[in-house]
């Protein structure tokens, strides 16, 4: 039951499902090759996209519709922890209208095109199955008589559509709900959460392999729609990987506003064990060069020691041990090992009293494809310091949320944090002002209206999101053929 005990927070009940007002409820297939919604956050493969899909499955059941969680599970290993063992858990955390499926496969994005056919081929058959067509023995049975199991599926699908649409998270996920929306004749969604073409363009040097953004252009360009976070997103999708506009649709994400909320400072800096008096600046994110860490830290090394400063970092598990001893390595360097403190990684039910602890979050990032932490520090009543990142450009635009740097660079984020120091008497305003506003507009239900809207108007077979005809290739085995057309090896 560990499950139940990771997300056991203030809004563990499930909310009441709410009847829709003439509204249509959506029947989801949700594809989650990669991240698993109740992992461990803070993991190398666990973080914003698992916090999404699972805030989102479960406001959007709550609303009455319909989600079929297509999940990936490691076929071995110790982080294999079905279903089985944990329905009545589940059913508790997500209600009624969540249904999972796993999915036995290969969790860690492979770099092989074949080990992308082997995972798209694991959901297809895991997807037709929960479909409830003539069932998978019919299937078996045509294939050994010939006749072609993706044929079989469109015939059948014709008569009822057991999904009015498939939202696929990433782009390994995108490879197989194309495959599977093309055979059971239903529109393909995808959020692809970080683009590579950003994330090179941020760092100034390739992020990913070549077959991640071939599989990126390909998914975005077969797919029905793309969903963005943020309108700098869709830019990026339309400029970097020719997606046409009105094929893009902007949904922010969201926060736990019942999770995240103001609490008393002391009393978390008790708990804790932070020192009362200081001013405590706090880091969340994985160690991965792309959250930027190192600018942070050699910002806090500029602070003048008469700053009682601490800077609390959270994030990092077991499997980055490299990076955590670099970044340490760093701090000793700087003389700062006594004014940092690397809390490690940290459950999301104990995130709040690391909020409530501090005087502000800090985020360093070179690129956000929305930043779900910033969120979570304002509806905690704290104001964040960062670049233009994200949807940090519309936040901070409300007065008293915080300061928004020009750049990631340690001098921006120092300037930003002697704002934070020097004007420390003043933040009592900020909780009532800024956290209903974020609290209200980027509550989950809220966000999953706007996605249920959205979603609605792309099941519409003669919406502005319709594919031209004849531009639906068949099949993502053919990625390697748009490879070639796209120029890219």
């Amino acid at each position: 039951m560990r499950m139940c005990h990771r997300f056991k927070s203030p809004s563990s009940a499930f909310p009441a499902t709410h009847h829709l007002k003439g509204a249509q409820r959506l029947r989801i297939a949700m594809i989650c090759a990669h991240s698993n919604p109740l992992g461990p956050l803070g993991r190398r493969d666990t973080g914003g996209m698992s916090v999404y899909i699972r805030e989102m499955s479960r406001a959007l059941a709550s609303q009455g519709h319909h989600v079929h969680l297509f999940v990936g599970e490691p076929v071995h290993g110790p982080e294999s922890e079905g279903p089985d063992s944990t329905r009545e858990t589940l059913q508790q955390y997500f209600g009624p209208n969540v249904h999972w499926v796993s999915v036995p496969c290969a969790t860690t994005v492979p770099q092989e095109s074949l080990e992308h056919i082997k995972t798209a081929d694991a959901f297809y058959r895991a997807i037709l199955k929960a479909s409830g067509k003539h069932g998978m023995n019919a299937q078996a049975s045509a294939s050994r008589s010939g006749v072609n199991l993706d044929n079989l599926a469109a015939s059948s699908m014709k008569k009822r559509r057991p999904f009015d649409v498939i939202f696929s998270h990433y782009w390994l996920s995108g490879l197989a709900g194309l495959q599977t929306a093309n055979a059971l004749q239903v529109p393909h969604v995808v959020m692809f959460h970080t683009l590579a073409r950003s994330k090179a363009a941020a760092l100034g040097l390739p992020a990913d392999g070549s077959c991640r953004l071939c599989a990126e252009h390909f998914v975005a360009s077969q797919s029905h729609a793309v969903v963005a976070p943020t309108y700098a997103e869709k830019e990026a999708l339309h400029t970097h990987y020719d997606v046409a506009p009105h094929r893009i649709a902007v949904v922010p994400c969201g926060v736990n506003n019942q999770l995240f909320r103001p609490s008393d400072r002391s009393l978390a800096r008790r708990q804790l064990q932070l020192p009362l008096n200081a001013i405590i600046y706090l880091f969340v994110g994985r160690l991965d060069p792309i959250k930027g860490l190192d600018s942070l830290v050699a910002a806090f090394a500029g602070l003048p020691r008469s700053v009682p400063a601490r800077l609390v970092v959270v994030g990092g598990d077991a499997s980055e041990t490299e990076p955590l001893k670099a970044y340490q390595e760093m701090v000793y360097a700087q003389g700062l090992s006594e004014r940092v403190i690397f809390a490690g990684r940290v459950d999301q039910c104990r995130l709040p009293a690391f909020y409530a602890a501090a005087d502000a979050l800090v985020v360093a990032s070179h690129y956000e494809s929305f930043c779900l932490v910033a969120l979570e520090a304002l509806a905690s009543g704290r104001p964040v310091i960062g670049p233009p990142v994200g949807v940090l450009p519309k936040v901070l635009r409300l007065a008293e949320a915080g300061v928004l740097v020009q750049d990631n660079s340690p001098g921006e984020l120092l300037r930003g944090m002697m704002v934070i120091a020097s004007d420390r008497q003043n933040q009592g305003s900020f909780q009532e002002a800024v956290r209903r506003t974020i609290s209200e507009r980027y509550s989950w239900n809220r966000v999953a209206q706007d996605l249920a809207q959205t979603l609605t108007l792309i099941t519409n077979p003669e919406g502005a999101f319709r594919l031209a005809e004849g531009t639906f290739i068949h099949g993502f085995h053919l990625c390697s053929r748009h490879c070639r057309t796209s120029g890219r090896p």
